[in-house]
This record gives C-alpha cells, structure tokens and sequence, in this order.
C-alpha cells in the first residue's frame, strides 16, 4: 500500500466518522426537538458515542498513533455493543456496520500500522 493510498483510507475513514457523528447527533437533536420519547440514559450514550468518534477522528486526521488505537477502540466497541443494541436494525445500523467493518480491515493493514507506528 502506498503513502498516497494509506492517506486516501485515512481521509475516507475520518469522513465516515463525521458522517456518523452527524447522524447519531441529528437522531438526538430530532427525538428531542419532536417531543419524542428519548430516555436520557440514551441520550448521553448517544452523546459520548459522538464525541469519542469526533475525537477519534481529529487524532486520526492528525496522524498521531493516538488516533489509530481510539479508532481501534471504537470500532471493537461498536461490535461488542452491536448485539445488544434493542432498536430495530435499520439501514444506518447496517451500514454504520459495514463501515466499522472496512475501517478495521483498513486499520489492520500492516502499511497503515507501520504509518502510525503501531506494533501489534
């Protein structure tokens, strides 16, 4: 893998969590906007998943090793957390999983553990 690809992958994954953000923060902001049912429970979990990517993301934008293991981290953790998920599988679900799954195989390649200087 190249330089240039392992910076492609990295400019892919980092969009996929900003987009991810915006829609677990669009999903909070709308249940609570409608008068909807939102369990605060949920709300800050939703909250912490936002803010833990976001940080994921800039640390990974910014190359540091740092950004590799939190986005390792939190992809384990969404695939642990995945099973018990009580909402419906909804298509965002199911994408949301696809990527996390590209974005480890992304993460796995030894070129783009070498870039981050991660020894596993």
């Amino acid at each position: 893998m190249t330089t240039n690809s392992i910076y492609l992958g990295q400019s892919r994954v980092v969009g996929f969590f900003a987009v991810c953000c915006v829609l677990a923060g669009l999903g909070v902001f709308r249940g609570l906007v409608s008068g909807g049912r939102i369990r605060p429970g949920f709300a800050i979990a939703e909250c912490a998943f936002v803010l833990i990517m976001g940080i994921a993301a800039w640390k990974l934008y910014q190359s540091k090793k740092a950004g590799w293991y939190l986005t390792l981290i939190f992809v384990l953790a969404w695939f642990l957390v995945l099973p018990t998920i009580r909402i419906l599988w909804s298509a965002y679900t199911i994408a949301f999983t696809f990527g996390m799954f590209a974005v480890l195989v992304w993460l796995l390649q030894p070129s783009v553990k070498a870039n981050y200087g991660v020894k596993i």
